[in-house]
């Protein structure tokens, strides 16, 4: 009897215990249903685009239930939406406070801090959350391409470079977009260490041998270095190579000591096989013939650009400009500033084929979006660089 009497506190004790833990599973099988038809209610306020009573949801479901990372991450997209970058950054900045957070999820919470980050113009932030990210294996490929433009936005060549290589070794494409980086690293180290930057315009040039970028960057090492006919080779093969180059090859190769007589030679060498892409050559090789006091000449090459490309506002700008600067009569004067009147201010001539914005001149990486070989010119429109006069200082 003893035996039997200790035996029933004990037996009570469990059953005590028992029912305390159906009451806690009870509760939070409660707390997770509530939770669950909570974030229900977020999606569908989401959906009827309502975002401020999903963010009321949202929230209720992220209290309800802590150990959930979805939730965090569609309450900040939320907050993305409507411009509280702050408030998307300080739920990004609590998600990677959770202990025992899965690889994965960790990884995708630091490449969305560090867009916040970057949308929120905190550089210096995005560029610490990027670093702690590539050294977290594996990375995104779309992780490396977001901090490569990161890189490229504040001209950290160098560290573009290494981020690109990674990419292209996870990926196995990229060599254009590394070259076009080479191509930039070289150009800023070109006052400094010419040695360097011609061996990464020459890295570049191997990656890409037909890449005007490289080939401009190799013109320019090479005249740093003091080799001037080697620099000028390299301007005119990348003119060949990217019209709309035709202004910067121009400009080394009489930085490297050509004669614009013969620059207009081997400008004019180029038009006919490119037919209507000649137009950028076409307008350079008019102002080497004005650099070479040859105005009679300059204005034949402009007047076969029209004939050539009739709808080309640009090339009837810089026609009239020049007869502007140059005509002898008063009368061609007056009727082409009659029409210079109404062609109006320059336009908007290239187009990215990337995020679709115009820019008025030509550059190999999108200032909108930052797309590598995406701008190209558009017809009928104009950029309005030419210039005689300062053609003819």
């Amino acid at each position: 009897m003893e035996g039997v009497g200790l035996l029933v506190p004990v037996l009570a004790a469990t059953a005590v215990v028992a029912v305390l833990g159906l009451l806690a599973a009870l509760s939070r099988k409660r707390s997770t249903e509530d939770a669950s038809r909570a974030y229900l209610a977020g999606v569908r306020y989401v959906l009827s685009d309502e975002p401020d009573a999903a963010i009321a949801e949202l929230s209720r479901a992220a209290q309800l239930n802590t150990g959930t990372t979805e939730t965090y991450f569609a309450l900040a997209a939320l907050m993305r939406r409507k411009g509280e970058l702050a408030w998307a950054i300080r739920l990004g900045q609590n998600m990677l406070l959770k202990p025992q957070l899965q690889p994965d999820v960790r990884r995708r919470a630091r490449l969305e801090l560090a867009l916040d980050y970057r949308r929120a113009g905190m550089q210096d932030r995005a560029r610490e959350t990027f670093e702690a990210l590539v050294g977290d294996a594996p990375v995104q490929p779309e992780a490396l391409v977001a901090f490569r433009r990161l890189l490229e936005e504040s001209r950290e060549w160098p560290r573009a470079v290494e981020i690109q290589e990674l990419l292209l070794q996870s990926s196995g494409a990229g060599d254009d977009v590394l070259a076009h980086l080479l191509a930039e690293q070289s150009l800023a180290a070109v006052a400094s260490d010419p040695g360097s930057a011609r061996a990464l315009a020459e890295r570049a040039t191997s990656l890409v041998p037909d890449g005007a970028h490289g080939l401009l960057a190799l013109g320019r090492a090479r005249l740093g270095a003091g080799d001037r006919a080697g620099a000028q080779d390299a301007a005119r093969e990348a003119v060949a190579r990217e019209p709309e180059t035709a202004a910067q090859g121009l400009a080394l190769a009489l930085e490297a000591g050509a004669a614009p007589e013969a620059c207009a030679q081997w400008l004019g060498a180029l038009e006919e096989p490119l037919g209507e892409r000649a137009l950028p050559v076409s307008l350079t090789r008019a102002e080497a013939l004005i650099r070479a006091e040859r105005p009679e000449e300059a204005v034949g090459v402009l007047q076969a650009a029209v004939a050539r490309t009739p709808r080309s506002v640009e090339a009837r700008r810089a026609l009239g400009e020049l007869l502007l600067a140059t005509g002898p009569l008063d009368s061609v004067r007056d009727q082409y500033r009659e029409v210079l009147r109404r062609l109006g201010d320059p336009l908007l001539a290239f187009r990215c084929g990337s995020c679709r914005a115009r820019f008025r001149t030509f550059d190999f990486r999108c200032p909108g979006c930052g797309a590598w070989d995406a701008l190209s010119r558009e017809r009928g429109t104009t950029t309005g660089e030419f210039d005689p006069l300062r053609s003819r200082a």
